[in-house]
């Protein structure tokens, strides 16, 4: 319930202490500095709402941007790939290439 005070112990079997951000667990006292006590929740609200909307269309500003970006570095990527296919060997199923591997001739021995 809210007010009530409480102890937690670590595992090293020393009470949690909390002073202003530094939390620590030094002392088996059950004193008031390793007291905790139970506060009652405030408004649980996870984002900040404003009544004119910024918020939202900054958001939608973001992903639209967002996509843009992504859409322009895919036409990027596949601008780049097919000239890098179609030099390699020429259409689906029938290669073309324009190189051959030739093996090489042994030099006799004297």
């Amino acid at each position: 319930m809210p007010g009530d005070r409480i102890f937690l112990k670590a595992h090293t079997d020393m009470l949690i202490e909390v002073d202003g951000t530094a939390v620590q667990a030094r002392w088996s006292d059950y004193g008031t500095w390793q007291s905790l006590v139970i506060e009652k929740a405030a408004s649980r609200r996870l984002f900040d709402t404003t009544e004119d909307g910024a918020s939202a269309l900054g958001a939608l500003c973001s992903i639209a941007s967002g996509s843009l970006g992504a859409f322009v570095m895919a036409l990027i990527l596949v601008s780049k790939c097919l000239p890098m296919q179609r030099k390699s060997c020429g259409t689906l199923g029938q290669p073309d290439c324009s190189y051959k591997v030739h093996p090489m001739e042994e030099e006799e021995e004297e």
